[in-house]
């Protein structure tokens, strides 16, 4: 199954993958959800890790696994879901541009 996910999402596809098949890992089934959070704009994957790990019961984990798998299937067609830096494809720090001859500073 590995092999056959492919593209930018594959990631957070085989985490959820993992938590489907293997629910009883008990407190550490985050870590299998994190790539799915991190491809999820911040402000919702707060809330939703909020919701996995405040709430210690199994109907959460299920609901807060759902929202991330709606999030990344309605990501295709709503890109402000998606993390900033991969939904507007800008780089997160701008580089600095080289100086040329006419802005140096001048000695006089």
């Amino acid at each position: 199954m590995a092999l056959s996910v492919r593209g930018r999402d594959s990631g957070a596809w085989l985490g959820i993958a993992l938590l489907v098949a293997t629910p009883s890992v008990h407190g550490y089934t985050l870590l299998f959800l994190l790539p799915g959070l991190l491809t999820v704009r911040r402000d919702y994957s707060i809330v939703l890790a909020m919701l996995f790990v405040g709430v210690y019961h199994a109907y959460a984990w299920w609901i807060c696994c759902l929202l991330v798998v709606y999030i990344l299937v309605a990501g295709t067609r709503w890109p402000w879901l998606r993390s900033v830096h991969l939904a507007d494809g800008a780089d997160p720090a701008p580089r600095p541009t080289a100086m040329t001859r006419d802005d140096s500073p001048s000695l006089t």
